[in-house]
């Protein structure tokens, strides 16, 4: 594991803004409560040194943001965890979308890298997809993949089957279908569920729990040349 620790606002507006950009989920937990609430950075401000969350989810977490409790902040981002100690609610507003929350820049932002957990993304042409089921369901559902790490990946699914897939479910049933003929099978859980405003589609972040066969070693040497491709096209 590598950290480092980001201490200026240029460091805070650049990680904030990806994470808004990338709408990845953004955990919220409170320092006297086991309960952890998911939102979104919707916007991040360098001029003033702010940014901006969406409404917490469960909504019960509204009273504990209005009370000025203060929270960390955990988001994971193409392998990289992103924490933010401390935190406190500074002000909310109401637009047509619902209530949001606004926060100032932390003092710093601590950003831990996990050598495994590295994530890489795939092309928009990619064919690399992935079939997940859960307890619930009958027939699997088809997603397409968007980044991958030794450890997990993130999909977007167009459709939610029914009954709709929610954070924390364990996946008895999931398949990355890497080629043709190389694909990885085993059970996975997600680890987050959100919606793309823009065009109605699931984003779903999947942590692998056990895979059947060489799956871990197939999954390691896959990512491997992700890296090496990525870092070619890069000095290219």
């Amino acid at each position: 594991m590598t950290y480092r620790i980001l201490k200026t606002p240029e460091e805070h507006y650049s990680v904030l803004r990806t994470i808004q950009d990338n709408r990845y989920p953004t955990t919220l937990s409170f320092h006297s409560h086991d309960q952890d609430y998911l939102t979104q950075v919707i916007k991040a401000d360098i001029k003033n040194r702010c940014f901006f969350i969406d409404e917490l989810k469960p909504p019960s977490g509204h009273k504990l943001a209005a009370s000025k409790e203060s929270f960390d902040i955990i988001t994971k981002l193409n392998g990289v965890e992103i924490i933010i100690k401390g935190a406190q609610i500074v002000g909310a507003g109401k637009s047509e979308d619902g209530t949001f929350y606004k926060l100032t820049f932390p003092e710093e932002i601590l950003y831990l890298q996990r050598r495994h957990a590295f994530r890489v993304d795939l092309p928009e042409d990619s064919e690399v997809y992935a079939e997940i089921r859960g307890d619930e369901h009958q027939s699997t559902s088809h997603a397409r993949v968007l980044d991958v790490s030794a450890t997990g990946c993130r999909v977007r699914l167009k459709q939610m089957p029914e009954p709709p897939f929610v954070q924390g479910e364990i996946l008895p049933m999931f398949m990355l279908k890497i080629s043709k003929s190389v694909q990885v099978e085993g059970q996975a859980e997600l680890r987050f569920v959100a919606q793309d405003e823009k065009d109605g589609s699931y984003l779903l972040g999947i942590e692998l729990k056990e895979l059947f066969g060489l799956g871990h070693r197939t999954m390691e040497r896959f990512v491997n040349e992700l890296q090496r491709d990525a870092r070619k096209q890069k000095f290219e």
